[in-house]
C-alpha cells in the first residue's frame, strides 16, 4: 500500500509541534451503559440476542491554535476500559479480530470487546485568505466532513479517516472537498482498507460540497462523491428557517443517491439506491419542539436485503456517509420500498436551580418494506417497522458539575412481515415472522479543557 505520509512519522511530527506550542487541550470521558435484546415472537429461527455495553469512553485533543494566523498542529487519541464485555462488538469499545492484518488489509469487524487506546488525530492545517475568500486546509490522520462523508460514532468515540479536507467561504457561499485513502472505525485500532464487496481494495474516495445561505433564510446546498472504479453519489438539499409568528420553522427537502457500476454483494452491476426525505420542526418561543420527519426508499443494491447504505465503501464500518437525519431507534429504516415516518414532541426543559432537564418522545411507523424469495425477486410489499423512542437529560448551567450531562434513551421497535419461505436465505422478514426490540442507553460526559 503506497502512503501520502509515514504514520509514525506523521505522530511524531504533530505531537513535536503541538507539545510545543499548545494552546488548548481537552479531556472528554463518557460511560456508556447499553442493553438491548432482540426477541423472536413466532417460533424462532434463532434464539434471543442481548448486547451488552458497559464502557468508560476518553478523547484527549491538543491544539497549537493557529501559529502566526495560519498553522496550525492537532494531535488525540481514544481510549476504551471495559467493565463487561459482550460476545459480539459493541461497536462503542475496541474489538478484537482474529488477526490485525490479512493479506495488507485490516479486518475491522469484531468478535469480542476489548481495552485499548488508539490515535485517531495527527494533523497540520493552515489558513489563509484570497480578496474576499476564506480558506482552511487540513491533512493527516482526521475525522473529514465534507460533501457527501461523514464518520461513524462522531461524538464520544469517533472514527476517523487518513487525507485531506480544504473548506472555503466567500459570503454567503461555503465549498467543501475531502481525499481519503484509509479509514479507521472506532472500533478498530488500525487503519483499513476501503473495499468493495469482493473486497477488492477502492484505492481513494473523494467528495466535494457547495451551500448558498440567503438572508431571507433559505438555503440550498449540493454534493458529489466518487469512490475510484466502483461507486458514485450525489446530494442535494433545500429548505427555509425562520420566524413563524411565534414560532421558528425549520423545513428541508433531502435527497440521496447513488449508483454503483462495480457489483454489488450478489455479483449484480450497474445498482443504485435513493432515498427523499422531508424535515420540518417547530419551536415555540416557549420551548415546546415539534418535529416530523418522512423517509422514502427505493433500492436495488443488496447487502442482506436491498438496502440503502450512506458511505462509498462496502461493508458496515468500512467508511461513512452522510446522513442529516438519524433517530436513534434501532432500525435504519432503509430497506427497499420502506415508508417511514418520525413524529417528535420535545417540551420545555425544567430547571431545578442549576439543574436542566430535558425529556422527549417520538413516535415511529415504517410500511410497505419488500419481501424476497430465495432467488432474490420481490414478492410483495408487507413488511412494517413501528415503535417509540423516550429521552431524558440532566445538565448543570453552573458550579463544578458544570461540564457534566447525563442521558437516557429507550427505545421498543417491533418488524415483521409476511412469513413467505423457510428457505430464504435474505429477507429479514420472511425468514423471521415477526420480532420485537428493546434497547436502553445510558451516557455520562464530563469534558475538561486546559487552556495555555
Amino acid at each position: 500500500m503506497k502512503k501520502i505520509i509515514g504514520l509514525s512519522t506523521l505522530i511524531a511530527l504533530s505531537l513535536d509541534t503541538a507539545a510545543a506550542v499548545a494552546q488548548e487541550a481537552s479531556v472528554t470521558t463518557g460511560y456508556f451503559y447499553r442493553r438491548r435484546t432482540d426477541e423472536n415472537l413466532k417460533e424462532p429461527r434463532w434464539p434471543s440476542q442481548e448486547m451488552k455495553s458497559n464502557v468508560i469512553n476518553s478523547v484527549f485533543d491538543m491544539s497549537s491554535g493557529y501559529l502566526g494566523g495560519w498553522l496550525k498542529a492537532d494531535i488525540g487519541w481514544l481510549g476504551a476500559l471495559n467493565f463487561e464485555k459482550d460476545y459480539r462488538c459493541s461497536e462503542v469499545a475496541f474489538c478484537s479480530k482474529k488477526n490485525d492484518i490479512s493479506d495488507g488489509r485490516t479486518n475491522i469487524w469484531a468478535h469480542n470487546d476489548l481495552d485499548g487506546i488508539a490515535l485517531y488525530r495527527a494533523t497540520l492545517g493552515v489558513q489563509s485568505q484570497l480578496a474576499e475568500v476564506k480558506w482552511k486546509l487540513r491533512a493527516g490522520y482526521d475525522q473529514l466532513n465534507a460533501g457527501v462523508l461523514g464518520n461513524n460514532w462522531g461524538f464520544l468515540f469517533p472514527g476517523s479517516y487518513r487525507g485531506a479536507q480544504l473548506d472555503g467561504e466567500w459570503g454567503g457561499l461555503t465549498f467543501n472537498y475531502a481525499w481519503a485513502d484509509t479509514y479507521r472505525a472506532p472500533w478498530a485500532t488500525e487503519y483499513g482498507h476501503f473495499l468493495d464487496p469482493s473486497s477488492k481494495v477502492i484505492k481513494e474516495i473523494q467528495t466535494a460540497g457547495v451551500r448558498y445561505r440567503a438572508e431571507n433564510g433559505f438555503y440550498g446546498e449540493a454534493a458529489a462523491g466518487l469512490a475510484t472504479g466502483w461507486q458514485k453519489r450525489h446530494f442535494v438539499k433545500g429548505g427555509w428557517q425562520g420566524k413563524a409568528g411565534a414560532y421558528d420553522l425549520h423545513a428541508n427537502y433531502q435527497h440521496y443517491r447513488f449508483s454503483a457500476f462495480g457489483k454489488d454483494f450478489i455479483g449484480r452491476e450497474n445498482t443504485m439506491g435513493e432515498q427523499n426525505v422531508v424535515s420540518m420542526q417547530l419551536t415555540h418561543a416557549q420551548g415546546w419542539n415539534l418535529s416530523l420527519e418522512y423517509v422514502g426508499t427505493q433500492v436495488d443494491f443488496w447487502c442482506t436485503v436491498p438496502e440503502f447504505v450512506p458511505r462509498m465503501s462496502a461493508g458496515y464500518g468500512n467508511s461513512q456517509g452522510r446522513l442529516d437525519y438519524w433517530w436513534n431507534a434501532v432500525s435504519d429504516f432503509n430497506k427497499d420500498g420502506e415508508r417511514a415516518l418520525n413524529l417528535g414532541l420535545r417540551p420545555p426543559a425544567w430547571n431545578l436551580g442549576s439543574l436542566a432537564v430535558s425529556s422527549g418522545v417520538n413516535l415511529i411507523s415504517a410500511q410497505h418494506i419488500s419481501g424476497f424469495d430465495a432467488q432474490h425477486a420481490r414478492t410483495d410489499r408487507e413488511g412494517f417497522e413501528r415503535g417509540y423512542n423516550f429521552d431524558l437529560g440532566f445538565s448543570y448551567a453552573e458550579g463544578v458539575l458544570k461540564p457534566l450531562s447525563a442521558s437516557f434513551h429507550y427505545t421498543h421497535l417491533k418488524a415483521g412481515g409476511t412469513q413467505l419461505d423457510d428457505q430464504d436465505p435474505g429477507s429479514l422478514y420472511a425468514r423471521y415472522g415477526l420480532y420485537s426490540t428493546n434497547d436502553l442507553k445510558i451516557m455520562l460526559i464530563y469534558r475538561s479543557v486546559i487552556s495555555g
